[in-house]
Order: structure tokens, then C-alpha cells, then sequence
């Protein structure tokens, strides 16, 4: 059964509202298309670390230089409206300067990315994108790289180049990319949490319940996040010990006293940033103990039902 949706009722053709992309028996340019572009990245840029990385000619250092493989988002600019393209190098390409200038003078150059889409410019290209060198001008002092070209993306300046330049080096390149985010490495959340509770022990290392156990798929950032609470009522200082423990070994520790006429409470909160990770699973866990004149069996009490409680969580915080 179809719907008609009665002619009063209709809203007028409003070229404001973009035709909802990939709906049945609708048309609409590929500009359409890429808001889903727009909606994923807000911003250009190269997706990870390592992507469209210029560096000096790996065959032998020379007058050109490689550009690594990767993903990247274009923001087109030859038109209004024009959006953002995402593109994929796969292999890795060699790029070759212009000749040096003449004796006493020097430039810099520009490495981009740069797209050339018929619909915005009414001309063809082949390819619709490629990696290029803009050759800057050469001047006696001061050399600046050139503008970036429209629907183009900055990869590196190249410079100074001088007539005794026989090759590029690592310090001639300057790293302009903007690194963003793909969608495998974006924050997943709450991967875990626990609430622990206990009696701290005297002057040995004890647990104080189960850690929280995670899956890494590898690079990835954990966080984790402990708020305890600790109850003394000691007559004299005592110092509690709370270290973090990954998979049996300590990577941090909250060391605070607590005291000293009895009755006295102590927040503990510290964050850890778990940052060199390998692929596989992670147990987070917490122990603690006591130190101090007036660390006595039973120093840290309750005056509700546990002298020691926290809340411990653990978080993604995306790709390295």
C-alpha cells in the first residue's frame, strides 16, 4: 500500500535541504554523497601517524623524495559546498624537485595533495588526484613555501634549496600534515570497572579484590581511573599505598597519610595512561597497604561496613 501524501500539505522544493543520501528513486550529485564524508571527519587531513609521510628517497638520497602510503581527507575548495573527498594511496610514490636555483639565491618548496574534480572545476583530470611538488621562488633571503594550491592538502615544506643542494635531507623536510583520526581509531569508552573494598594490611602488599580484565587489539590507550575512600582512626599518622598493578606488575602508585586523631577520611584519585600496548588481554588491579607510627592491625577502620572502598574503571582512548 503506498502513501500520497496530500498536495495542501506538501512542503515547497527547498534547495536547502540536500536530498537524503542513498534513498530509493532519488538523484543527486556526489556532493550529496559526501556528507557522510563531512559528518565522519570535520577536518582534513591524513588518517594515522605514518600516512603520506614525506621522507628522502629510500633507493638513495637524492633531488626528489618518497611519500608514504595512506588514507586522507581532502577538503575541496574549487567551489561552494564542495565537501570533503577521502582518498587511499597504496603505494608509495617518489616525487622529483625542480631544478636548483642559480648561485647566491634559495627557495621552498611545497609537497600536497591535490584533487581536481570536474564537477567543481568543469575540466577533466587524470588522476582525479595525485601528489605534487610546488616549486617556490627563489630569492636572495627568507625563502617561504608557496601557497597551497585549492582542493589541496599540505604535506611538507622542502627547503632552503640552494644552488649547492645535491640532495634532500631529513632536517630539509618540515612536517605540515594534519594527523586526525580514522574510525578504528577513535575512543570505544567504558571497557571495564570494579568496586573494591577491604582492610588495608601492615607493611606488606595485599589485594584488595579482582582486577578488571580488557582486550587490546593493539596500539590502543587504556585509561584507568581509581577514587578511593580511606577511613583512619589511628591516634598518629599513617601512610597509605595504593599500587597499580597490569597483569602482576606495578605501573603506578598513590602513596597519601592519613591521620592523625582518629576519625580521619582521605580521597584517593589518580589516573594512568596505559600507552605501549601490544595486542592482548590486560588485568588492571589494586593492592595496598599501610605504613606509619600508627599503622596497628586495624589502623585503617570503618566507621560504615569497609575501612577501604574505590571504584576503579578502565576506559579506551583510541589508537596510538
Amino acid at each position: 500500500m503506498s502513501v500520497v501524501v496530500p498536495a495542501a500539505v506538501q512542503p515547497p522544493v527547498d534547495a536547502d535541504f540536500l536530498t537524503p543520501i542513498w534513498m530509493q528513486n532519488e538523484s543527486y550529485p556526489a556532493s550529496v554523497d559526501r556528507t557522510l564524508i563531512n559528518a565522519i571527519w570535520p577536518e582534513a587531513g591524513v588518517i594515522g601517524a605514518t600516512a603520506f609521510q614525506v621522507t628522502p628517497r629510500a633507493a638513495g638520497a637524492n633531488l626528489s623524495v618518497d611519500v608514504q602510503i595512506g588514507y586522507a581527507i581532502i577538503q575541496g575548495s574549487d567551489a561552494a559546498n564542495q565537501g570533503r573527498y577521502a582518498v587511499r594511496l597504496l603505494a608509495v610514490k617518489n616525487r622529483t624537485l625542480a631544478a636548483v636555483p642559480a648561485a647566491g639565491l634559495q627557495r621552498m618548496d611545497l609537497v600536497v595533495l591535490t584533487l581536481w574534480d570536474q564537477a567543481a572545476i568543469g575540466a577533466t583530470s587524470n588522476p582525479p588526484w595525485n601528489v605534487q611538488i610546488i616549486k617556490g621562488a627563489d630569492v636572495a633571503s627568507g625563502p617561504t613555501p608557496p601557497a597551497v594550491p585549492p582542493s589541496s592538502l599540505a604535506l611538507a615544506n622542502l627547503g632552503p634549496i640552494t644552488s649547492s643542494t645535491a640532495q634532500v635531507t631529513s632536517g630539509m623536510i618540515g612536517d605540515r600534515r594534519n594527523i586526525i583520526s580514522g574510525l578504528d581509531r577513535l575512543p570505544r569508552g567504558r571497557l571495564g570497572a570494579v568496586n573494591l573494598s577491604g582492610t588495608l594490611p601492615v607493611d606488606s602488599s595485599g589485594g584488595l579484590g579482582p582486577g578488571v580484565s580488557v582486550w587490546n587489539a593493539g596500539g590502543r590507550i587504556h585509561r584507568v581511573t581509581v577514587n578511593a575512600y580511606i577511613y583512619c582512626g589511628a591516634s598518629s599518622w599513617v601512610t597509605a599505598n595504593l599500587p597499580l598493578y597490569r597483569n602482576g606488575s606495578a605501573v603506578n602508585q598513590w602513596q597519601g597519610r592519613v591521620g592523625t586523631n582518629g576519625g580521619d577520611a582521605r580521597i584517593a584519585s589518580f589516573t594512568y595512561d596505559d600507552d605501549a600496548l601490544a595486542a592482548g588481554f590486560y588485568t588492571y588491579a589494586l593492592q595496598g597497604w599501610i605504613t606509619g607510627a600508627g599503622a596497628v592491625p586495624g589502623a585503617i577502620i570503618a566507621g560504615s561496613p569497609t575501612p577501604f572502598r574505590s571504584y576503579m574503571t578502565v576506559d579506551d582512548l583510541g589508537a596510538l
